[in-house]
């Protein structure tokens, strides 16, 4: 076995199956980073809804404890129009 075919058998693994591996890890690569960019992309995107449901939830807490705060003087008012009511039929 001479240098040359040594050379020859060097140059075929490098363009049979060294080449090819390469290529297909490099392809492999790319479709991962793409679905770790997409996961990505859907995390940020949850997290912004889940920041934005959780304003609006405190904007209507807030809302009903307001609300919450008037019902016994809303009672009283319609008691005293419920006795007015009645006096008048």
């Amino acid at each position: 076995m001479t240098r040359a075919y040594f050379g020859e058998l060097q140059a075929s693994i490098e363009q049979d199956i060294n080449q090819p591996v390469r290529q297909e890890i490099d392809a492999f690569f790319c479709a991962f980073r793409e679905k770790v960019e997409q996961l990505r992309n859907t995390l940020i995107q949850s997290s912004e809804d889940h920041k934005r449901d959780q304003q609006a939830q405190e904007r209507l807490t807030r809302r009903l404890q307001a609300l919450n705060e008037r019902v016994p003087e809303l009672i009283t008012d319609s008691k005293a129009l419920r006795e007015e009511l009645e006096t008048m039929l």
